[in-house]
């Protein structure tokens, strides 16, 4: 099989179709001789923020020496983004090989796992053959019937903002949805629990039932912004534990909400410490300085051409982030050109209500796949700003052209609403790259 083959059996599983239940992850590791339990893991969940924080701590541990895997989902541009070993992702060559020993079992076992299960076997597998000593793995939709919930005891289990996404699955308050997350907490371990308000409330009894160490933000420990300096971009900002001294880092991650992500991971260091792995303090400096994680307030600059902020918000609360960010001094005072779109099973009627105030023009498209929002639907929604709105009937790349053609030098043209509208304009990289 070739990749392109591969591929197109995967697609044609639906790479969003869900069968919830843990049954055919657990017959696939059994299977594979439980390639899951050959590393260790921290195990990372959340509905904003936990790629952000993944991300972040792989490229720490990595400095610190450990050969790392790194899971997260899902990609912008290609599927191997998902799967990396020391930052590297999967080759072409691995993946083709992996994936085939993978069909082989499903046929012998007479098994048919989801698009996302397929890949989460096949990633653990992998850090298993490439003698990772840890893979920093992080959930897809949810926590307790996630298909990455086959992990034996992590490390540390992470839970990062909890708020209303995938609430057909997951459920319909912050509550629900927490205690989905929290299925990720196992017996005798440690949690860190970036979650604010009545959310924390089913993680922390999830915590105390698994008799866990519980971390919470805002009462064990705590994040404050200091600098922003959009130009380069980084931004600095300060750690403490209560009771003990602040520390200062920087990050290229821009966004207050990255000084609480920030937060998260230092004090999953801080446990790891404790566990005795070795994590020096220039390791850590250096995993904050140099962390990548495009497509999340990701800002790319071009001589005599507006500034592109991408982010991938795609539900009500990573939204209220970009507005945020649009009351910084780097972009209060200039003309706001916006690309949107989002999948039809998201919250879009509120995150076009955020968008319309802030935007001077709105350039609308449809995504790619079964589950986009047509066209007359979104501008239905933004009906009530219907002078701001340019309809794109040819695509995200249709939007982007039209965009980075008519938005003043001095404004900032944002591309937001969901990752796939990101992934789908770095793919024209040529139009902005010159």
């Amino acid at each position: 099989m070739t990749l392109s083959d591969i591929l197109s059996v995967l697609d044609n599983r639906g790479q969003f179709h869900i069968k919830p239940g843990l049954e055919r992850m657990q017959r696939m590791a059994r299977a594979l001789g439980h390639p899951e339990s050959a590393w260790a893991a921290i195990h990372v969940a959340g509905t904003n923020g936990k790629g952000s924080v993944s991300a972040t701590l792989e490229n720490i541990l990595r400095h610190a020496g450990y050969k790392t895997g790194l899971y997260t989902s899902p990609h912008l541009v290609h599927l191997s983004e998902r799967i990396r070993i020391n930052g590297h992702p999967i080759s072409d060559g691995q993946f083709i090989a992996t994936a085939q020993d993978l069909f082989r079992l499903e046929k012998k076992l007479a098994i048919t796992l989801t698009y996302f299960e397929f890949v989460t076997a096949l990633a653990f597998l992998h850090f298993a053959q490439e003698h990772i000593v840890v893979g920093i793995i992080e959930c897809g939709m949810g926590g307790r019937w996630d298909a990455t919930n086959i992990l034996p005891r992590p490390a540390v289990s992470v839970i990062t903002q909890i708020g209303l996404d995938h609430t057909a699955w997951l459920g319909t308050t912050v509550q629900a949805i927490a205690r989905e997350k929290a299925g990720i907490i196992k017996p005798d371990g440690f949690t860190v629990s970036g979650v604010e308000g009545a959310a924390n409330q089913p993680i922390s009894a999830m915590a105390r039932q698994q008799r866990n160490v519980f971390y919470h933000y805002g009462r064990d420990f705590a994040g404050k912004p200091l600098h922003s300096l959009w130009q380069k971009p980084l931004q600095s900002w300060s750690y403490q534990v209560r009771g003990s001294p602040e520390k200062t880092f920087t990050t290229p991650l821009m966004g207050r909400h990255q000084v609480r992500n920030g937060a998260v991971t230092m004090k999953v260091i801080d446990l790891l410490r404790e566990q005795a792995w070795r994590i020096s303090p220039a390791a850590v400096a250096g995993g904050f300085q140099t962390v990548q994680w495009p497509g999340r307030m990701q800002l790319i600059r071009r001589a005599n051409h507006p500034i592109l902020l991408l982010d991938g918000a795609h539900n009500p609360q990573a939204m209220s982030k970009v507005a945020l960010l649009m009351q910084e001094k780097e972009f209060k005072n200039r003309w706001k050109y916006f690309i949107f779109s989002a999948f039809s099973d998201k919250d879009i009627s509120q995150m076009a209500r955020t968008i319309g105030r802030l935007a001077d023009r709105i350039y609308i498209c449809e995504l790619p796949g079964s589950r986009k929002t047509p066209l007359n639907t979104l501008a239905g929604i933004l009906n009530p700003v219907r002078e701001k709105v340019v309809v794109c009937p040819d695509g995200v790349a249709g939007a982007l052209k039209r965009a980075w053609r008519e938005t003043p030098v001095s404004g900032v043209i944002v591309g937001t609403g969901s990752l796939m509208l990101v992934g789908e304009i770095l793919r024209q990289k040529r139009i902005f790259h010159g």
